[in-house]
C-alpha cells in the first residue's frame, strides 16, 4: 500500500466536515477526499472522470471501502431532483460549477448575479439535502 503524504495525513487528521481541497496537480486530492468521506457518498465530477471511473478505480487502488455514487456535473444539472440524500458530497473541479456571470437578474425585487444551470442545480440540491460532509 502506498503511504499517505504528510499533507494528506494532516488534512485527514483534522477531519473537517466541510472544506476545500486546493492542492496542486498530482497531490492526491481524490485519495484525500475519499479518506475524508463517510457513509453514502456522492461525487460530482467532469464527465470524462465519470466515464473513466476515476473515483471508483482510486477507491479500489487505495483499498478505501466506501458506498460511492459518481455522476457528472451535467447529470447533476438534469437529474438533481431525482437524487437522494448523501452523507458526503464531493464536488471535483468545483470551479467549473460555480458559474456566476457579470449579468444580473431580478428575484423578488432584488438584483442578484445570474448563475449557471449547474450552479443552480448544486445549490438547490444542497439546500434540499444538506450533507454532513462536503468537499
Amino acid at each position: 500500500m502506498i503511504p499517505l503524504y504528510n499533507h494528506q495525513k494532516r488534512i485527514i487528521d483534522e477531519n473537517k466536515l466541510k472544506c476545500g481541497l486546493f492542492m496542486g496537480t498530482g497531490s492526491a486530492k481524490i485519495r484525500t477526499a475519499l479518506h475524508l468521506a463517510e457513509g453514502k457518498t456522492l461525487v460530482i465530477c467532469p464527465k470524462q472522470q465519470r466515464e473513466d471511473q476515476t473515483w471508483q478505480r482510486n477507491a479500489e487502488k487505495f483499498r478505501i471501502d466506501i458506498d460511492l455514487t459518481v455522476i457528472s456535473k451535467e447529470d447533476l444539472r438534469t437529474d438533481w431532483q431525482d437524487l437522494s440524500p448523501y452523507d458526503t458530497v464531493i464536488c471535483d473541479e468545483i470551479h467549473t460549477m460555480i458559474g456566476m456571470t457579470p449579468e444580473t437578474r431580478q428575484r423578488r425585487g432584488t438584483r442578484i448575479p445570474k448563475t449557471s444551470q449547474i450552479f443552480d442545480a448544486l445549490y438547490n440540491y444542497l439546500q434540499k439535502f444538506p450533507p454532513k460532509r462536503f468537499y
